[in-house]
């Protein structure tokens, strides 16, 4: 028996059992391994419950992404509804506006409307 395995032995009685040998090949007081092993257990529980928190947290965000990319949708499409049914509107409105000034008679406001109506014609954003 090597000089080592003899020494090893005689702590192995010496400490009645209590030496082990720990994954790096060293001995070690088994209350130390014990105390060395609750450690390293209670840091790999640390950083579970960080990894369950972060994991929780970006499915919160994907969660809020989804819903914030459809009220962006929701609006855009709103917005697009809204602007059609606004340029119809002004459109009938410049209709109804010539229809006065060309009437028979002609308006006393006649040349106020020319004025109204000519910008609108010049800046008007068909697209």
């Amino acid at each position: 028996m090597s000089e080592a395995k003899k020494l090893i032995t005689r702590w192995s009685r010496d400490f009645q059992g209590n030496l082990q040998e720990d994954p790096n090949g060293s001995w070690v007081l088994a209350a130390d391994a014990a105390i060395r092993d609750k450690r390293l257990m209670d840091k790999i529980d640390q950083l579970q419950q960080r990894l369950t928190a972060a994991d929780e947290r970006a499915d919160v965000l994907a969660t809020e992404n989804k819903r914030l990319d459809l009220m962006v949708s929701q609006a855009d499409y709103s917005y697009d509804a809204d602007r059609m049914q606004f340029k119809a509107r002004i459109d009938e409105l410049e209709g109804l506006l010539r229809d006065i000034n060309d009437a028979p008679g002609g308006s006393r406001f006649k040349k106020h409307i020319d004025a109204a109506l000519k910008p609108a014609e010049g800046d008007r954003d068909d697209a």
